[in-house]
């Protein structure tokens, strides 16, 4: 697939920025390591990765650092205190370069190089697409700024520099006090024109006024959500690719068959809010956030279902910061266009939306705003907007993405501007909006209701979203479906749903408490009983996750072992599954063991007849037992098991799918060699072609003799095609003088009737 994967830095950040900075040329290292860890000698080549890592995991040290970075680069200060704000770990050089230059800064780029030579930023220098670490040597920022493609570069956020680079001012204004309505170029001009009166001594000009925004009177209360209209779509979205994969070709783009599969989803696309619904294409905006999530995996061209977040086991805050952190990572959906995966074109979305957070975040407390004025500064001051002519870019989307976005994630909260729908609605943070941008402490976790369902009879379950939990969300999407979704919503219990269940470690027991704990009442027993049921049906198979097979010589042996008690578990007539090996290695007596990790080795011997092959217990396996029956039939030869190949095994093979050459490549595997010369005449005998004809043959006593007659004219001339070492065919209009030039040489031929 095209679009750009997310690739994971926290886990792992450590081992991630020792390989990079191993990228490092030996001075750009040097340079670097003088920086952030100022030391006051030299430190030795060997020691440098290691110093800069302790560095970047020191407070003290990062707190001192980023003072110094305030006075020498405010772009670079400016860049780091961006990154902290969105919680990112990771982000596209386009979009940090975007913010930076949204601050006011002429050379943004000059402060993305600061902060990389400070330290205090890595290059992301691992591949796209694999994740893994890139080749060749870094000997300079520059030359790393100036790659492509842009949207293949990214920088990396040390945790601690993104734990300790807030607070600090952006500088960013009261959005709903209007500005200056002035272009780039004229105000150029104007603070030219300003600085020739003050030098000529001249009174000034008159500035003009600032473009004041409408008065904002909300009506009514605020409207918050509860957050969990998109973990639900999520949920119904990860059931769907589980019934069948979302399949995705080369370009990015979804396959016609799921495409329509997505649009025309209830589920993903429904909406009580107006606004929400001018929002294109919801059901690929729930696809790009499962990926940056997890939810989702990709596989080939197919995306599956994968697990559900961690964070969604601690609570409904943990869970919303998951989605604020992949709202800046998704990269192929944006609120203009919709789905939109060409990685060549550029999305600025990302980054004006987390602006469009900010500038809600300087809003003095409990006031409000309109969307239109927030959407007018960004499209004044984002690089992407400015100038723009093209009608198409400047399309209004800033408040399709508040209301179907941000406001179901609990970022921000509505309220109406006026009494009617054309007056239109006003917006500012939630509390939980203004903690994700750390602007505040975490709010209080949300009252928990511990009667979330209602279990009916008829195996539907009546789930109250008031009531949910991110967990108990999670629970819920694995062992049945949703129906339907909205402040009440309906799960359908079926066998497929509890199958799935059982498989994500699920037993029969702990869905009846799931279901019971949460209702505050016992399930109806029909209910119950068809749980029993499915349950009953599922657990009949058993998975070992790993596991000893005992192979023994004969089924009787096998009922022996048994009989003594051995405490072993039967899966075949000769196999066996070893419970436990501290005890279990005490019964037997081991001739060999397989390790099913490793290639197959030769364990079939051929007897002279070239058709009865020999099994070796000790160096057979389990994939021998499923494939000698195909090609031959079993027989016993005392306490020895072996096999005979017959051409109508071979044909039976064939028929199962095998061809020659694979029969062939089969006893290199097996035997450790080709296939013997009988077998090789079942093989191919379809093919062949016979004469039966009689013949003369002329057979002498040695080999010598036959050449010398082959040469000499006399004969040779009354011989045909040679038979063996010390025979050849006579034809018989040519025997009389063959007969003659023998007597000549002396020897004496007696004619066989």
């Amino acid at each position: 697939m095209s679009s750009e994967s997310v690739l994971p830095v926290a886990s792992d950040w450590a081992g991630t920025a020792a390989a990079i900075l191993s990228r490092y040329s030996p001075e750009l290292l040097e340079a670097v390591a003088a920086a952030v860890v100022k030391p006051r000698g030299a430190i030795a080549p060997e020691d440098r990765v290691e110093r800069i890592l302790g560095a970047l995991d020191s407070p003290v040290v990062i707190d001192r650092r980023l003072r110094e970075l305030a006075e020498a680069s405010l772009p670079a200060r400016h860049l780091l205190a961006l990154l902290a704000h969105a919680r990112a770990s990771r982000m596209p050089l386009a979009d940090a370069v975007s913010l930076v230059a949204a601050l006011g800064h002429p050379d943004p780029l000059s402060g993305v190089r600061v902060a990389l030579e400070c330290g205090l930023l890595l290059p992301d220098l691992r591949l796209p697409a694999t994740g893994e670490m890139g080749g060749g040597v870094l000997h300079a920022f520059e030359a790393w700024l100036a790659g492509t493609p842009v949207a293949n570069l990214a920088l990396l956020l040390p945790p601690v520099v993104g734990a300790r680079a807030l607070p600090f001012a952006l500088g960013l204004p009261d959005a709903r006090k209007g500005e200056r309505a002035r272009p780039v170029a004229g105000q150029a001009a104007f603070e030219a024109e300003k600085a020739r009166r003050a030098e000529l001594g001249l009174p000034p000009q008159e500035d003009e006024p600032p473009v004041p925004a409408d008065p904002v009177m909300p009506i009514g209360g605020a409207v918050e959500a509860d957050g969990f209209d998109i973990p639900c779509r999520l949920s119904a979205l990860w059931q769907m690719a589980g019934e069948a994969p979302v399949r995705i070709t080369q370009a990015g783009e979804f396959y016609r068959r799921d495409a329509d599969r997505l649009r025309q989803n209830a589920n993903l696309i429904h909406s009580d809010d107006a606004a929400a619904l001018a929002l294109p294409d919801p059901a690929g905006l729930c696809v790009d956030l499962a990926r940056s999530l997890g939810l989702l995996v990709a596989r080939e061209s197919d995306l599956l279902p994968g697990p559900f977040p961690a964070e969604w086991k601690s609570g409904p805050h943990d869970m919303l910061e998951g989605f604020y952190k992949a709202l800046f990572q998704s990269r192929s959906w944006n609120p203009r266009d919709g789905w939109n995966p060409d990685p060549e074109a550029a999305n600025p979305f990302p980054s004006a939306s987390l602006l469009a957070l900010l500038l809600l975040a300087e809003l003095p407390d409990r006031e409000w705003i309109r969307p239109a004025d927030l959407e007018k500064w960004i499209h004044r001051h984002h690089p992407f907007w400015m100038g723009a002519q093209r009608p198409g870019r400047s399309a209004p989307w800033l408040d399709a993405w508040l209301a179907g976005v941000a406001h179901p994630l609990r970022l921000v909260e509505f309220a109406r501007a006026g009494l009617t729908d054309e007056d239109g609605r006003v917006t500012r943070l939630t509390a939980t909006g203004r903690w994700l941008l750390r602007r505040a402490d975490r709010p209080p976790e949300p009252p928990v209701y511990p009667q979330a369902l209602v279990v009916q009879p008829n195996l539907e379950v009546l789930v109250y979203r008031q009531a949910l939990s991110p967990s108990l969300l999670a629970r819920l999407s694995q062992v049945g479906s949703w129906r339907t979704l909205g402040n009440a919503c309906v799960l359908i219990l079926d066998k497929d749903t509890v199958y799935r269940g059982l498989e994500s470690g699920e037993s029969l027991e702990s869905i009846k408490t799931l279901l019971e704990n949460h209702s505050g009442r016992a399930i109806p027993g029909p209910v119950h009983d068809q749980l029993k049921t499915w349950a009953g049906r599922r657990e009949r198979l058993t998975v070992f996750p790993a596991a000893t097979l005992l192979e023994f010589g004969t089924a009787a042996d096998l009922d022996e072992a048994l009989a003594r008690g051995m405490p072993i578990q039967r899966v075949g007539d000769r196999f066996a599954v070893l419970l436990d090996e501290a005890a279990g290695y005490k019964h037997v007596r081991i001739a060999g063991n397989r390790d099913y990790g490793l290639a197959p080795e030769p364990c079939l011997t051929l007897a002279d007849d070239g058709v009865t092959l020999a099994v070796d217990i000790g160096k057979s396996d389990l994939l021998l037992e499923i494939e000698l029956p195909v090609l031959a039939d079993m027989v016993e030869q005392g306490e020895r098991r072996s096999a005979r190949i017959t051409p109508e095994s071979v044909r039976r093979a064939m028929d199962a799918g095998w061809s020659a050459e694979e029969i062939n490549r089969w006893f290199h595997r097996r035997a450790g060699h080709s296939v013997t010369p009988a077998i090789a005449a079942m093989l191919h005998g379809r093919s062949a072609t016979a004469v039966v004809a009689r013949k003369l043959v002329l057979e002498l006593s040695s080999p010598e003799v036959l050449d010398g007659l082959l040469q000499w004219p006399v004969t040779a001339s009354c011989l045909g095609e040679r038979l063996g070492p010390k025979a050849v065919e006579v034809p018989r209009d040519k025997l009389p003088l063959l007969l003659e030039g023998m007597r000549q040489l002396g020897i004496e031929a007696e004619v066989a009737t």
